[in-house]
């Protein structure tokens, strides 16, 4: 499983509603939420590439907060860098901030955890 990502098209209404796609129909999706200036994002970015093969069944998404600021503001994320863990449509977990392979590996186990018989 690759990492999708959502930056500026032609049409931000269609990123918008393949955004909402995703998020609506996917089991597990974690939402990273960056810019190319942010420093932290960068290293963010590479405990969200670790966690790729460790949750297959997880999409992930990555979204540049620049380009795509209509959905950042429908996400309600202000700052960078964050992270948003959604289970069925449904938001689990919001980090904002450097987080680490620990932590968020944590987290993404919390949200399986949460509902038996799902691996």
């Amino acid at each position: 499983m690759a990492i999708e990502y959502f930056s500026h098209s032609d049409d931000n209404w269609d990123v918008y509603l393949r955004f909402k796609e995703v998020i609506n129909d996917g089991e597990y999706v974690l939402v990273y939420f960056s810019a190319p200036w942010c420093t932290p994002c960068k290293k963010v970015k590479t405990v969200v590439e670790q966690c790729v093969q460790k949750f297959p069944n997880f999409i992930f998404i990555e979204v540049d907060y620049d380009s795509c600021n209509d959905i950042a503001r429908f996400s309600e994320v202000y700052g960078l860098p964050a992270i948003k863990i959604y289970h069925n449509g449904g938001l689990m977990i919001f980090h904002e901030g450097a987080i680490t392979l620990p932590k968020l590996e944590a987290c993404m186990q919390k949200v399986i955890s949460s509902f038996p018989g799902i691996s």
